[in-house]
């Protein structure tokens, strides 16, 4: 009840589902069981579908991911794995990071740089991108649009 459900589709096929509560005291995402799912959470890329000309940027949730749009992923969360990484190195030339700024989560520049070095071990360039402060799903269409352009261009 109360909640918005995120498909979460891999090579046009969905293969998962979130649900986040659209209730403001409550803003929790409830995942699916990995055994109801038909590919587990730890083995996706979320917005893979819409990786456009090997380019992504890569941000750690679903809300940062629609802002920013097309050629946007997310991982869910700051942590990942190894498969996560294949997918990424697979389908892109080159990523740029963005995950929240260092004075929201003191983890994330740590993860972003380890997931960096991980995609260029397997050729693909990486490039961590910092934002002054808050996370991409805080920033407003017109500097989302404005970062994207100048990431992806």
């Amino acid at each position: 009840k109360f909640r918005l459900i995120i498909p979460i589709y891999f090579k046009h096929r969905l293969v998962n589902f979130a649900a986040m509560s659209v209730l403001p005291a409550n803003l929790k995402i409830r995942n699916c069981p990995n055994e109801k799912a038909l590919i587990q959470r730890d083995e996706l890329v979320y917005n893979y579908d819409r990786i456009i000309n090997r380019q992504a940027i890569i941000v750690e949730g679903f809300a940062d991911c629609w802002k920013m749009g097309d050629s946007c992923v997310a991982t869910l969360g700051t942590s990942f794995s190894s498969a996560q990484v294949k997918l990424l190195a697979t389908a892109c030339d080159k990523t740029y990071i963005l995950y929240d700024s260092p004075s929201k989560d003191s983890q994330a520049p740590i993860q972003a740089e380890k997931l960096a070095n991980q995609l260029s071990i397997l050729g693909c360039k990486a490039e961590v991108v910092y934002l002054d402060e808050g996370d991409p799903g805080d920033l407003s269409l017109k500097e989302a649009a404005r970062i994207k352009a100048e990431l992806l261009n």
